[in-house]
Parts: C-alpha cells; structure tokens; sequence
C-alpha cells in the first residue's frame, strides 16, 4: 500500500502536467453526508475530484484497481454489489464525501445502481463535471462544481435527470 505522502506527491505530479482549472460552487467540505456526482473521461478523473474535498470515498467499477494502490477505499456497484452499499453507507455516516460517476464523458447513465444509493442516502448532492483533455500541450483540463441540492427532494427518474441536467451544465 502506498503511504499518504506518496499519493499526494503523485497528485502534485499530475496538477504539474496538466494544469487542472478548478471552480468550487460552495464548500464541500463544511456539508456532511455529501456524495460527488459527475462524470468519468478518464482513469485519472478521480485524482482530480480528490482535489475538491479531503479524502473522498470512490465508487468505481472494479477494474480501476489503480485506486487502490493509491490507498482509496474502491467499492463496486457495478452489479448491485451488497458490500459496496453498506460500505457507502457507512462511508457517508462517517461523514466522508462518497463519489460517484453514474455517467461517462458523452453523459450516458453507465449504471442505475448508483442512484440506488442516492435515493437510499437522503444525502447531498454535489455535482460536478469534468471536461477537456489530458494533453500536457493543451492545458484545459477542468473540474468544476455545481450547486448542491437534497436528494430526498426527489425521485428515482426525476433525480437522474437533475443530476444529468446538472453535470452537464459543468461541462460546457
């Protein structure tokens, strides 16, 4: 396992390279029971979400293991995983910030079992959203935030749309 000096050093790497933009809506940090929402374009996406808030939770699909060895907790909804849920739940109990990306850079819903969790949570919704590349030549690379909002307010169709409706207008 990789120690915490090592994952911030590897994160400090990739700022360095790409020259990230990021653009907070409000303090995440000062919510509790909080669960990022966005989108995923690339296996380095994670590292720039930690950027947001202390020491996020990642809900990826299974064979991103990269994130493990960077020492975050990996749990796996990708087939309504039990153990991945409870883990979740506790997560947010614990008031951790539990990330999320139900969609994929075209904003395609890659998986409802995510917005299980949500409605289940009664938790806030922060969205956020990443977009252009990973070309060091480029440097337009951006996450940005978007307002919160309470999930408890909604239900499993109209929450999906808010959320995508939400992500998108962070991703220009």
């Amino acid at each position: 396992m990789v120690k915490e000096q090592d994952r911030d050093r590897f994160q400090k790497l990739l700022v360095k390279i790409f020259k990230p933009t990021i653009t907070l809506a409000e303090d995440i940090d000062s919510y509790e029971n909080v669960i990022l929402v966005g989108n995923l374009t690339n296996k380095y996406d994670p590292i720039l979400v930690s950027l947001i808030t202390k020491k996020p939770h990642f809900l990826l699909k299974d064979d991103m293991y990269f994130y493990r060895y960077l020492s975050h907790q990996v749990l796996d909804l990708s087939n309504k995983d039990i153990e991945s849920m409870r883990m979740a739940f506790v997560s947010l109990i614990e008031n951790k910030k539990v990330c999320i990306f139900p969609f994929d850079e075209d904003l395609k819903l890659k998986n409802d079992n995510y917005f299980n969790l949500l409605l289940k949570a009664k938790a806030t919704i922060v969205p956020f959203g990443i977009s252009g590349s990973y070309n060091v030549t480029k440097n337009n690379l951006v996450i940005a935030t978007g307002p919160s909002f309470d999930s408890s307010n909604f239900k499993s169709d109209e929450l999906k749309e808010k959320c995508e409706i939400e992500v998108r207008k962070l991703i220009k």
